[in-house]
């Protein structure tokens, strides 16, 4: 298969490109698994994101869908979270390219070191409205994002 079309590279790609940018506060689980927010005092997590991969369409024109979800506790107005929320936004966005599309790089994980393959670019985000969580006090904001390549079967 084309090295283009696994999602093994994708997800990999996906993974290296936010937590290079987020740090530890970045989690790939699709039960919106937590860091551990036990911690009290200065090093307490307040602020996370967690990304859930979704479906995969190996055509000649590849898509794959995942959401981000953004979360913070103790933030009463929810300033944190929309600041959160800008940041994600500036890493899906390039207002330097015409046509405000980022491209986010595409590895091939088979090999050591990768190797850069070309790029996925982000065509569409839906933003949902933000939850509250009333139990433990926990905003969430949704992004659904689709990233569109060429690749061949």
């Amino acid at each position: 298969m084309n090295a283009l079309s696994k999602e093994t590279n994708v997800r990999s790609s996906l993974k290296k490109y936010f937590v290079d940018a987020l740090g530890t506060v970045v989690t790939f689980d699709i039960s919106l698994a937590s860091p551990d927010i036990r911690t009290q005092g200065s090093t307490a997590i307040k602020q996370w994101y967690n990304i859930d991969f979704g479906e995969f369409g190996r055509q000649d024109l590849a898509e794959y869908l995942f959401e981000i979800y953004i979360l913070s506790r103790q933030d009463a107005e929810g300033v944190k979270l929309i600041e959160n929320t800008d940041k994600i936004m500036d890493m899906l966005v390039d207002s330097s390219m015409t046509d405000g599309m980022k491209r986010i790089p595409l590895y091939d994980v088979s090999s050591i070191p990768w190797e850069l393959i070309g790029s996925m670019v982000v065509q569409d985000i839906w933003d949902a409205p933000v939850y509250n969580i009333l139990d433990d006090e926990t905003k969430l904001k949704i992004l659904s994002v689709r990233l569109r390549w060429g690749a061949a079967m």
